[in-house]
């Protein structure tokens, strides 16, 4: 794994591993468990991703809808 230390580093590697993984980030990142791909960032930047990560997942399960 790479060295990310920038909130939107860290979205972009989570992101491309897949929504299994997006996911998998979100419940661990809700249940405030530690994430290897997050280890660099600060509270308020782990949160960050959570809010964007969400975000990108709502237009995903938007689409299983239609």
């Amino acid at each position: 794994m790479p060295e990310l230390k920038t909130s939107n580093e860290c979205i972009e590697f989570i992101c491309a591993q897949g929504c299994t993984a997006v996911r998998k980030v979100i419940v661990q990142l809700e249940n405030k468990q530690t994430i290897s791909e997050l280890v660099y960032l600060q509270e308020e930047q782990k949160q960050f991703v959570l809010t964007e990560l969400k975000a990108i997942m709502s237009v995903y399960d938007k689409q299983d809808e239609s």
